[in-house]
């Protein structure tokens, strides 16, 4: 989970008690088949762009994922990507 947070002057951080997001791997999407995301309206997806091996069937998994989020309500889904440099 994500949480906000804010900085005095004297630098004492505050933290917001509600979190404003959530992490998770797509390698592991059947962990998160049995949860329920009603509050959940947006999925940030940053591919992780390699030289050597992919996850087997990505899109996929990510469609999977994206349905169990979404199973009951609409929402958004953006996927970033890197590049590869030498």
């Amino acid at each position: 989970m994500y949480y906000l947070c804010r900085t005095d002057d004297d630098g004492k951080r505050e933290y917001d008690d509600e979190p404003c997001g959530y992490y998770g791997d797509l390698n592991e999407w059947q962990r998160y088949k049995s949860n329920v995301y009603l509050n959940c309206t947006f999925i940030l997806f940053e591919e992780f762009i390699t030289d050597g091996v992919y996850l087997d069937d990505e899109p996929l998994k990510l469609q999977r994922l994206v349905t169990t989020v979404f199973r009951d309500h609409k929402g958004q889904v953006m996927m970033v990507g890197n590049t590869v440099s030498s």
